[in-house]
């Protein structure tokens, strides 16, 4: 409101101006809005021009992508890059994940400034006199997972749509960890470094790209691609716990998951990523949530203990990292049942209530546990120990189940 106020005060005597010539009757008011003042039309767009995601964090469909072009072709013709960034903007105040994001893409285009400069000074010491250089600024990724660069020094080229489908499932693993240092060290999210934050983003060698582009690709670094585990249960953030991997399908998931790392990742030690060559430990989507479907809630899971065990079965300790929405789940052809799964960070809101509800969902289990010893219910409690001696606990899942009938225990 603020910002909207002080635009108004100083657009006002040019709106002044204006009124004092009387329209001609063949204009519309957007029609002499867009010729006589243009920054005041596009202003009055802004208030309803939201961005993807903004309104509904699981939806990229929006009023700027998907109405305003629609109205008419002078409120299209206002739909400007401002307002994407203006969007942006917004969306980086409010949200960490996405300021972290916009971060994550100005430490990208530092290190490929580095690299640039680096391969000039070599051509340059081995005689090699080419000047004429692109440079290029990243701004999303392809179907095959290869990033996407816009020439600079091109004309016409356009990045990729926000509600793009495809993902670089290596650099959005690069996303889920915390800001990179050299960072604003600073927590207020203040509106001059914001936009401080976005000019950065946007230039590379001093030559910008457009709004849209960068929306795209935070929307991307947001992201993340993987084979899916399917279990309903409780877990809190930042909390380590085991599981043991026995299905064909999920001893598939973490053949994969941890297939570009080292053979030491795999032998049961607990993986230490220095001197590895990978920067974020091994990574996949983990659905706690039933129904499993589109728009349901899950989490990031890092892998930081494993052991496989000869004939596939494995041994795992799982750390969740973030929480997500699930924007689209398929079952992969010829895996056993085995889902892939796109999504996209979950808002600090939405993540605040998750951990409301598992807390709140722990506490009255503890509560019913004291209830049951209160009244001395012994075979309720002897009952509730059997079963989670007998499989309730997720660590003691196996496939062996059927080899384990003549230890059955009778209670009388």
């Amino acid at each position: 409101p603020d910002t909207s106020a002080a635009r108004l005060d100083s657009l006002a005597p040019h709106a002044a101006a204006a009124a004092s010539d009387a329209p001609p009757p063949t204009q519309t008011i957007f029609q002499r809005l867009n010729t006589d003042l243009p920054d005041l039309a596009t202003l009055c767009l802004s208030f309803v021009a939201d961005v993807p995601f903004e309104l509904d964090e699981t939806n990229s469909k929006c009023n700027l992508t998907h109405t305003l072009p629609v109205v008419s072709k002078s409120v299209r013709s206002l739909v400007s890059d401002e307002l994407w960034r203006a969007g942006l903007e917004r969306l980086i105040s409010k949200e960490s994940s996405w300021r972290e994001a916009a971060k994550k893409i100005c430490a990208e285009n530092a290190e490929q400034q580095q690299e640039q400069g680096a391969s000039r000074n070599e051509n340059a010491a081995g005689g090699n006199n080419d000047n004429n250089r692109t440079t290029y600024a990243h701004v999303g990724t392809n179907s095959n997972g290869q990033r996407i660069y816009v020439g600079l020094q091109e004309v016409g080229t356009e990045g990729a749509a926000a509600d793009d489908d495809d993902d670089d499932d290596e650099d959005e693993d690069e996303d889920m960890e915390d800001a990179p240092n050299g960072a604003d060290g600073d927590n207020d999210v203040e509106e001059e470094s914001v936009q401080t934050l976005i000019d950065k983003a946007l230039a590379v060698d001093g030559v910008p790209c457009t709004c849209k582009q960068l929306f795209s690709s935070v929307v991307q670094h947001l992201r993340f691609r993987s084979p899916i585990f399917y279990m309903p249960g409780p877990v809190s953030m930042g909390e380590s716990f085991g599981l043991h991997f026995f299905e064909p399908r999920y001893r598939l998931l973490i053949a994969e998951v941890l297939a570009p790392y080292p053979v030491a990742f795999r032998r049961g030690d607990p993986i230490q990523l220095e001197g590895s060559g990978h920067r974020n430990y091994p990574k996949f989507i983990y659905a706690n949530h039933s129904p499993l479907e589109r728009g349901a809630p899950a989490v990031i899971v890092e892998v930081r203990q494993c052991l496989i065990n000869p004939n596939g079965t494995a041994d795992v300790f799982l750390c969740p990292t973030a929480y997500v929405w699930i924007e689209d789940i398929r079952e992969r052809p010829n895996s056993g049942a085995m889902y892939d799964a796109r999504a996209i960070r979950m808002t600090e809101e939405s993540a605040a209530a998750l951990e409301r509800q598992a807390a709140e969902a722990e506490a009255r289990r503890m509560a019913q546990e004291v209830a049951m010893f209160s009244a001395g219910n012994a075979d309720q409690i002897l009952f509730a120990l059997l079963q989670q001696l007998n499989g309730g606990d997720q660590m003691e899942e196996s496939d062996e189940d059927s080899d384990d009938d003549d230890n059955v225990v009778v209670v009388d």
